[in-house]
């Protein structure tokens, strides 16, 4: 009786195997999954944040293509920071989520990159310190700044505005943000499954997503003044919204305090959304903030060239396109325009 319970026990778990052989055979086939980003870490200020001096080569599902990330000794996307090196040069820091990471590109196609090239015949000399931090909201960012204002001495502050900072704050308010590795606790071999098996990240992100968009829907009954970011479907409330706008204005009060002569440069990562631009412009005072409007310079561009063939992100050509208005901007600014 005990032999013959053992063997179906066991023809149970080899049946079980074998479907999830099948099963996870199936998804890399069918739908492979992306990677498991693994350059971030648990930061009690920042709730996460890029690991120092870190390399990951990072293959997008249904690509060829390989994104090299590596982190300097500060955590940034970036080469390896030199005060002295700096010390002459107009100094230009630039905060925001995966737009200013350069998510789905390598760093040479990045904005910040091609920028430094367009701005290197200047008379003055530029020194860019990229802070991009894929998921950070306004809170994030503006509290990096801050933190770091001693470290690099910023001139200007660029900041990436993307449509879901005022969710990502609310959440980082509300306790919900929390470390995306904090998951790994749970089984043995959990970080394995993550890192190796197509199945488990299918079912993962379907469920996450699942979860999401029901938290949309409770969202959207409770309150029926939102607005939708065609880019990020984020559900944006009127509280949010004048919660991420105050964060701005106090990086710009902080910022003055520490640079009297500082500007804060503001762009949207989607900056063909009406009331995001609204939004943004409402803040431009014409002398310390300034709204740079990127509308014009990438409405001409077809919708499908503007976002990565894999991945919603950035084009190569939209950073390109990003890079040269920034240095029309940058140049403005230096000239008292």
């Amino acid at each position: 009786m005990l032999k013959r319970a053992l063997t179906s026990v066991v023809l149970l778990v080899l049946g079980c195997l074998a479907a999830a052989l099948v099963s996870e055979a199936a998804v890399r086939l069918l739908s492979p999954q992306p990677e498991t980003p693994r350059w971030f870490e648990e930061d009690a200020r920042y709730v996460y944040r890029l690991k120092k001096n870190f390399r990951q080569q990072y293959r997008f599902a249904g690509s060829d293509f390989v994104m090299d990330v590596r982190t300097n000794a500060l955590g940034l996307r970036d080469g390896e920071w030199d005060p002295d090196a700096a010390s002459a040069c107009t100094r230009v820091l630039f905060l925001g989520d995966s737009f200013v990471f350069g998510y789905g590109v390598n760093v040479e196609d990045r904005f910040d990159t091609r920028l430094a090239r367009l701005l290197e015949g200047e008379d003055r000399l530029y020194r860019l310190i990229n802070a991009g931090v894929p998921g950070w909201g306004t809170i994030q960012e503006t509290r990096f700044a801050q933190d770091h204002f001693g470290v690099f001495l910023p001139d200007i502050l660029v900041l990436a505005f993307c449509g879901n900072d005022p969710s990502d704050d609310a959440q980082l308010l509300n306790g919900e943000m929390v470390f995306k590795e904090q998951g790994l606790i749970g089984f043995p071999g959990k970080a394995w499954l993550r890192n190796h098996s197509h199945l488990y990240r299918f079912v993962l992100r379907h469920t996450t997503v699942l979860r999401r968009a029901l938290l949309r829907q409770d969202d959207n009954q409770e309150d029926a003044t939102v607005h939708v970011d065609a880019q990020s479907a984020a559900v944006l409330t009127e509280d949010a919204w004048e919660r991420s706008l105050d964060v701005i204005r106090e990086l710009r009060s902080a910022f003055l305090e520490f640079n009297p002569s500082g500007r804060l440069l503001l762009l949207a990562t989607n900056p063909e959304d009406a009331t995001i631009r609204e939004r943004l412009s409402s803040l431009d005072n014409g002398d310390s903030l300034r709204y740079l409007d990127l509308y014009d310079a990438v409405r001409n561009i077809p919708p499908e060239q503007r976002t990565l063939p894999f991945d919603r992100h950035w084009s190569v050509k939209m950073h390109a396109v990003v890079a040269e208005a920034l240095a029309e901007a940058i140049r403005g600014l230096e000239d008292g325009a």
